[in-house]
């Protein structure tokens, strides 16, 4: 066969491999064009503010909106710079405009699809006050409102803009309809530097209070007891107080000595998806005895439960904590509580010992002050592993007045 017959021959294939190639770069160009003509052009406009509410809240707003609006992939986002630009070239104003034609109009002028606006308010609650967030997705060509969504941040001073995250993704879970706002959350119990399953078989009891809505949640849970974790299944982004126990002899009350304990304030957002809960155990205080001899009435305006009225010298003793976890140290901390005003003074004193028990000889009281007692154990690591098991159910330590 000659040379041009076999030339002739392999050319189709060579056109068919070019137009390939040439498809896959046209493809790799235009792809995001045509993948971006299907996302919807959205703005966020600032949102308008009711009295004291600080200017700079709704800047931050609206900016993480948009930045969290963009990060999902579901929208092409205008940003403020340009929003601001072009509505200055227009001359258009946004103060007072809150009508839907309005919005329109500034959704038109902008060249976008949706347009989101909202404002900010303070208001009280009954337990006090909290910044509600209103926001509205409103489409630019049919001017019908398709999304609204309120939330309350029961937030002090700047604690709104460690929340501003979650109030975004509260607001995306409902105005985009995509669920940033909750996922699953692994705690994993801790006592004793190891997975506490190792010292009890007993399942944990886990309480959950929510800070802005200061209402108790109730959650399904999963406990796996060879690792220790507590799972929480689709929990919701948020500021929460959690308490988790495990009462180890069921016919004595909660919080008695022997029983697992562990809480701490929450702020669960995507970043927190587990975390470690170091539990401790409670022992029992032996001496003073609170009984009917040792106590007094202290101001029941402030106070509306009793102390006991010691004298120096203070002879404090305790339980042992166990021999099931080595090298325990006990740490002990007294503090002044001023209970006319509900103050707390500066710590009293603060040592350790090996012993179970301690003698103190601590100045008497003035006016209507208190001392606290409490006590710690750790292991040999320093790890907290045991406390004092409460005295009543409104303190933790152990709360007592010096007479002369």
């Amino acid at each position: 066969m000659n040379t041009a017959l076999k030339n002739h021959r392999k050319r189709p294939f060579a056109i068919r491999t070019i137009s390939a190639f040439m498809f896959l770069v046209l493809f790799i160009i235009l792809a995001p064009t045509l993948e971006a003509k299907d996302k919807a052009f959205i703005a966020v406009l600032d949102f308008s503010l009711g009295p004291d509410v600080n200017p700079e809240l709704k800047v931050l707003l609206s900016q993480e909106l948009a930045k969290d609006l963009f990060q999902t992939g579901k929208f092409r986002v205008l940003d403020r710079k340009n929003i601001n630009a072009i509505l200055k070239e227009q001359g258009f104003s946004l103060q007072d405009c809150t009508s839907t034609d309005c919005i329109v109009q500034v959704g038109k002028l902008l060249v976008v699809q949706k347009i989101i606006t909202g404002d900010i308010r303070i208001v009280n609650q009954g337990f006090g006050d909290a910044f509600v967030i209103s926001a509205i997705v409103t489409n630019v060509e049919t001017g019908e409102v398709e999304a609204n969504k309120t939330i309350s941040c029961h937030c002090r001073g700047t604690e709104f803009f460690d929340n501003i995250k979650i109030i975004s993704d509260s607001l995306i879970d409902s105005l985009a309809g995509i669920n940033l706002t909750a996922r699953d959350l692994d705690l994993q119990l801790l006592f004793n530097d190891v997975p506490i399953s190792k010292y009890t078989a007993l399942d944990p009891v886990i309480e959950i209070h929510n800070s802005d809505t200061q209402k108790i949640e109730n959650k399904q849970t999963i406990y796996n007891r060879k690792t220790g974790f507590l799972k929480i299944p689709n929990f919701t982004f948020g500021r929460y107080w959690y308490k988790i126990s495990i009462n180890a002899n069921p016919s004595n009350p909660p919080d008695s000595s022997g029983d697992y304990i562990g809480g701490n304030t929450l702020f669960f957002n995507k970043e927190s998806s587990s975390l470690i809960i170091n539990m401790v155990r409670y022992f029992k205080l032996i001496r003073p005895e609170f009984n009917d001899d040792t106590v007094i009435i202290i101001d029941t305006k402030n106070d509306s439960y009793y102390k006991p009225s010691l004298k120096n010298p203070l002879s404090f003793s305790w339980e042992p904590f166990g021999s099931d976890v080595e090298n325990i140290i006990y740490s002990y901390i007294v503090i002044i509580h001023d209970n006319s005003t509900g103050g707390r003074i500066p710590v009293a004193l603060e040592n350790q010992t090996k012993n179970t028990q301690v003698t103190l000889d601590l100045p008497p009281n003035k006016g209507t002050e208190s001392y606290e007692i409490d006590i710690f154990a750790k292991n040999g690591n320093g790890t907290i592993v045991g406390r004092m098991a409460p005295a009543n159910e409104f303190n933790n330590g152990f709360r007592f007045r010096v007479e002369k």
